[in-house]
């Protein structure tokens, strides 16, 4: 009857521990799976309730991660999508270049202005594109601010673009991350002015006939 006792309470003592082993292990292959969603229940107090409760507890922090990971990633394609949005529809040039001088992104009126396609120009050297604008004001500002520290810079140069002359203000600024200040590239936002001189231009020409038909009508 002792032998029978000790038996007894020995295989209950083991399936006490292999049991919950088993669940645990089975919850393992789950979480490693991908799928977080999962608890191991506990039934005791020991060792391996301790375990299985450190179990748990990892779970619920990883599936917490990466609830917030996801999130985050949610936001950041959010605010994306909104900055694509809104540089597709302003009418000013926009170029990011990286610390290397690679063009990241030229927005829709960028390639406009400057008579060039998306596909052709985006992870060039900057330096391609000056070249294909033949102008000597930009590749001489060009010159003044490589290897500088680049706060801003705003000019009006003359380039060449498909064979005629066109006059862009541009506006330069280096851009750097907010909280270690480390630099990320540069910005370059210009326009075409071409039409407004024109139109200033008529303007002045204007005012110079409404004059002189003032001054002939009164000698």
């Amino acid at each position: 009857m002792i032998v029978f006792t000790g038996l007894w309470a020995s295989l209950k003592i083991s399936r006490g521990i292999t049991i919950p082993i088993q669940s645990l292990a089975m919850a393992t292959e789950t979480v490693a799976s991908g799928n977080l969603d999962v608890r191991v229940d506990v039934k005791s107090e020991d060792e391996v309730g301790l375990l299985i409760n450190s179990f748990n507890e990892m779970v619920r922090q990883l599936k917490d991660n990466k609830d917030s990971l996801e999130r985050a990633y949610i936001e950041s394609d959010k605010r994306r999508l909104y900055l694509e949005n809104i540089l597709e529809n302003i009418n000013s040039g926009v170029i990011f270049l990286d610390n290397t001088g690679k063009i990241l992104t030229i927005n829709k009126a960028a390639c406009s202005i400057l008579g060039v396609k998306h596909e052709n120009i985006t992870g060039k050297n900057y330096i391609e594109l000056i070249s294909s604008l033949n102008s000597e004001d930009l590749a001489a500002m060009v010159r003044d601010i490589e290897g500088k520290e680049i706060r801003e810079i705003k000019k009006e140069v003359k380039v060449n673009i498909n064979g005629k002359i066109a006059m862009v203000r541009i506006y330069i600024s280096g851009i750097r991350e907010s909280y270690t200040s480390k630099s990320l590239g540069m910005l370059v936002v210009f326009e075409d002015l071409t039409d407004v001189i024109k139109a200033q231009k008529a303007i002045a020409w204007q005012e110079v006939a409404r004059r002189l038909a003032h001054e002939i009508k009164n000698p």
